[in-house]
């Protein structure tokens, strides 16, 4: 139940947000991106840096982020260069983000769930996130977001069974303080 309070405070902070027009990167990275926008065979979206650029260019940022862009590539292939729905993604991604932070923090951390509730709440709420979320390139950084929460999860369930089957001799949890 926290992890859906935490979903919908974490939609509601940022849906004013929704109505904003591309700004400043988003114009390079989404609107003028060949590889956004179709015009590129799927296939350079692995060879080109995040503004559509070859990676072998000198004039490179060397900024390689291949799955950003396929999801924005998806988006525009879905919407066209509408922004509201760009913006409604980055928002939706926060929410899973948060939901899975609060899911995390109660059945991965152990915290209780109250903690679990207020470190969503606050995580949901933070105006850290309002570059991430509201500008459209920031697509990037909520997206490692939720792919390392994946992975920590993931870990954290493989120290578990390793430790049940008596492959490790560590606890779960701790071994991330020591590390």
């Amino acid at each position: 139940m926290n992890e859906v309070i935490t979903l919908l405070v974490a939609c509601v902070s940022f849906i004013n947000g929704l109505h904003g027009d591309f700004l400043h990167d988003d114009i390079f990275a989404i609107k003028h991106n060949a590889d956004v926008t179709g015009h590129n065979p799927i296939f350079k979206t692995f060879c080109n840096d995040f503004w559509g650029k070859s990676m072998s260019d000198n004039t490179s940022h060397k900024s390689y982020r291949p799955l950003t862009i396929l999801s924005f590539r998806l988006n525009y292939f879905v919407s066209g260069h509408e922004p509201l729905y760009f913006h409604l993604v980055n928002v939706v991604l926060h929410a899973l983000v948060t939901s899975v932070l609060t899911w995390t923090c109660q059945y991965v951390l152990y915290l209780s769930p109250q903690c679990s509730l207020l470190a969503g709440l606050l995580f949901a709420v933070h105006p850290v996130h309002v570059e991430a979320v509201t500008g459209l390139v920031g697509r990037a950084e909520v997206l490692s977001a939720l792919l390392f929460m994946f992975c920590f999860i993931l870990y954290a369930k493989n120290l578990r069974i390793r430790k049940f089957e008596h492959f490790a001799r560590v606890e779960s949890v701790p071994i991330f303080w020591s590390a």
